[in-house]
């Protein structure tokens, strides 16, 4: 029997069942990986993978496909564990499908989440990841691909949510939105790719910040051609005074529009702070509803950003592009590297200046070799 601190490896094989940490400090690791160890849930009415013990950061779950869960693929309630370089896949339910993170501060890393779909409607509703209850969740490095909800996001939800972190991920073709954000979701969303996600009203990034809250800070994503009758790429609602876009492409559907602000104050409204952005609408609306256009002031522009291959999803920016050098150095948070791991801050136009780009690459020019003298 495993005790705190073992690390217990697995082979390859497909075993039906569910697994409960029950608060054990343990690793549980595939030998092989994910893609040859699966773990099937047989559609039980339990979750395929439980914490719910108070599991800390040295309980591990890594390696695995999570498949056929009738109830959550993984649950972490009042835990925070480590959840890294899973599949987790084909899980149905009514609230959170794919990972439920309940007042928890887990890192979910490296994973695959696809085709999972939440059926009900309200707070509990994530097709791919929810999260809920005031903890500070680490969303990083994972592609969030083709999962679905009826209400609220496929990709992800935050419903009161703290002080989460989603960070470099690929979040694509999620039926019910990428991002749906919730009553106090203080989020920093960062240097992440959504891109081609649908829903009714809004495609991308949907907020409502309620008051007395700070709301999400968007910095560094590029966010593509996602589907929304009402926006494309950002819908901001409620108290908007203190939430930001900053160093963002924002790309809409054509004929959409890219942002758009609601006013849920029938006084004492504020606008989101948007600075530095790239906001395109090819035949759109770059800025709707309340917000009015920005373009030209505070750093923001509206260009097509010239991506390198967007046809086949490749949003690497291509030399002429307008994003290049053309982001604020100073914003907070801004990592190290970009979404690919390269340098960020780099001289794009090899002009001595050295200016962060838009949105989740950066370009890195090739040296320039030549004789002597140069």
């Amino acid at each position: 029997m495993a005790t705190d601190g073992d690390t217990v490896l697995v082979a390859p094989g497909t075993y039906l069942g569910t697994i409960d940490f029950r608060g054990k400090a343990i690793k549980l690791i595939s030998e092989q990986g994910p893609l040859v160890t699966i773990i099937d849930g047989g559609r039980s009415s339990a979750p395929v993978v439980s914490f719910s013990n108070g599991e800390g950061p040295d309980s591990v779950l890594q390696g695995f496909t999570i498949q056929n869960g009738h109830d959550k693929g993984i649950f972490a309630n009042n835990a925070s564990p480590g959840i890294i370089n899973n599949i987790v896949v084909n899980t149905a339910i009514c609230d959170g499908a794919g990972i439920e993170l309940n007042t928890s501060s887990a890192i979910v890393k490296q994973n695959t989440l696809r085709d999972n779909v939440a059926t009900c409607t309200g707070s509990r509703a994530g097709g791919a990841i929810l999260v809920r209850g005031v903890a500070s969740a680490a969303i990083v490095n994972n592609h969030i691909i083709d999962n679905a909800s009826i209400d609220l996001a496929g990709g992800i939800t935050l419903w009161d949510a703290g002080t989460p972190i989603i960070e470099g991920n690929t979040i694509s073709g999620n039926s019910g939105g990428a991002i749906k954000i919730r009553h106090r979701s203080e989020a920093l969303i960062l240097q992440n790719i959504i891109a081609n996600n649908i829903d009714e009203n809004c495609g991308g990034i949907d907020w409502l910040v309620p008051s007395g809250s700070v709301g999400p800070r968007i910095i560094n994503n590029t966010i593509v051609e996602n589907d929304g009758a009402q926006g494309s790429a950002i819908c901001a609602d409620g108290f908007d005074g203190q939430a930001q876009l900053v160093n963002n492409i924002m790309v809409s559907k054509p004929g959409q529009t890219a942002i758009f602000c609601e006013n849920v104050q029938p006084s004492n409204f504020e606008t989101p702070t948007v600075r530095f952005n790239n906001v395109f609408a090819p035949s759109g609306i770059a800025y709707g509803g309340v917000c009015t256009d920005q373009t030209s002031k505070n750093g923001n522009i509206s260009a097509d950003p010239l991506f390198m291959d967007k046809l086949n999803e490749d949003y690497q920016l291509s030399l002429t592009s307008p994003a290049i050098d053309a982001g604020d150095n100073a914003v907070a948070d801004l990592p190290a590297t970009d979404i690919a791991g390269n340098g960020r801050i780099v001289d794009g136009y090899l002009n001595t200046i050295a200016q962060v780009d838009l949105g989740a690459y950066e370009f890195t020019p090739w040296p320039v070799f030549c004789a002597e003298p140069c």
